[in-house]
């Protein structure tokens, strides 16, 4: 790990040259728009969003998050120049939290660092629904391999293998022709295709009535609001819902240090300022 770049806009902020105004929150309550608010405020110059986003990764080197702040406010140019500038710093609270890395970012804070939060139980609907909305965006196999399944017990199985292993020996005959995929469905379970996991969303759509899957989105999600519903759908994709675990458990780790530490900060609950829809 590094720390050039951090050195960089340490310098720069001790020296006067650049103002660093940060905004840290948890998914889902809106932190986007208040940093694009903040942004077009005329004493800030730059925004830098979420710099810190591929902490995620065991091999990011936490200086490759300082360098984008730098770039954003112009860089090496920017260094030479002389002058002076600011910037707008938006993070989410669990990427931060990897390796306490809010520790050193709220050191380049040049004014009190904005906190926000908003009613938990909105965040995680609004987050059901981002991660159901998107869903036939891109593939994932744990989803595939959950309507597969589905596929087999329809038709009296125990899972998707079993279907596959009767089909072999001859005890299962009826044609598998609707999944559109012409062979090799023995390695449906272990290789990803978009389109065919696409195309099992909109037959179970049509199974419960609607056209599609975007049609049953829009109606039982956002119409009807029956998460039950989804809950196969939503348990074959922890990995993009397990947010919920780590964001306020961390967001309390950093709110803590800057109380113990000194830190000036406010609180801002958006819960009433933003729908339900966001």
């Amino acid at each position: 790990m590094t720390d050039v770049y951090f050195q960089k806009l340490k310098n720069l902020t001790e020296n006067g040259r650049l103002k660093t105004h940060i905004i840290i929150a948890p998914p889902r309550t809106n932190s986007s728009a208040v940093e694009h608010a903040l942004g077009n405020s005329p004493d800030i110059d730059h925004e830098c969003h979420e710099p810190f986003l591929n902490a995620r990764h065991s091999d990011f080197d936490s200086d490759h998050g300082y360098q984008q702040i730098y770039n954003s406010i112009g860089g090496e140019e920017f260094e030479k120049s002389g002058q002076a500038t600011s910037v707008v710093v938006k993070e989410m609270s669990h990427w931060i939290g990897e390796n306490e890395e809010y520790k050193r970012l709220s050191s380049l804070a040049t004014s009190p660092i904005v906190v926000l939060i908003r009613n938990p139980m909105l965040t995680v609907e609004s987050r059901l629904r981002r991660v159901l909305s998107g869903i036939d965006m891109r593939y994932n196999l744990d989803l595939q391999r959950y309507l597969l399944d589905e596929v087999a017990v329809e038709r009296g199985f125990q899972n998707w293998d079993s279907l596959i292993q009767s089909t072999f020996d001859g005890t299962y005959t009826e044609s598998l022709d609707f999944l559109q995929i012409k062979g090799g469905k023995e390695r449906l379970y272990d290789t990803p295709i978009l389109t065919l996991q696409n195309h099992l969303l909109d037959l179970k759509s049509r199974g419960s009535g609607y056209s599609n899957w975007r049609d049953l989105v829009e109606k039982k999600l956002y119409q009807e609001r029956d998460y039950k519903f989804f809950s196969g759908i939503l348990s074959s994709n922890t990995r993009r819902l397990g947010f919920e675990m780590e964001e306020f458990k961390k967001l309390a780790e950093e709110v803590n240090y800057f109380t113990e530490n000194g830190n000036n900060f406010v609180v801002y609950d958006q819960t009433k300022i933003f729908s339900i829809r966001s």
